[in-house]
């Protein structure tokens, strides 16, 4: 029966835990975002070109294919240093390394 008594009391106990636990999920992370346009010897646009980038440490790659106006974006990318190609169909492919994020 003490419990019966007590219940709104746990009741906000395990609320308060458990928001508590949550405050670390949500805690800061760091990331960074690469934004580019991918552009021929002319100028113009190139819509659909492949652009990678790859973290040197840890292989992980993110992969965009750029806009009609040869517009990309790779967000939430975790800090570190990348290699970043890129490949459309018609051009060669372009390789740019040691990119600090």
């Amino acid at each position: 029966m003490k419990f019966e008594k007590n219940r709104p009391f746990w009741l906000l106990f395990v609320i308060a835990v458990l928001f508590c636990s949550l405050q670390g999920v949500s805690g800061q992370t760091i990331t960074a975002t690469l934004t580019g346009t991918v552009s021929d010897s002319n100028d113009a646009a190139v819509a659909n070109a492949r652009v990678v980038a790859a973290n040197q440490a840890t292989k992980a790659t993110f992969a965009v294919q750029t806009n009609s106006s040869g517009s990309y974006t790779i967000p939430f990318l975790p800090i570190g240093e990348y290699i970043v190609s890129v490949e459309a169909k018609g051009f060669k492919k372009v390789v740019s390394t040691a990119i600090r994020l």
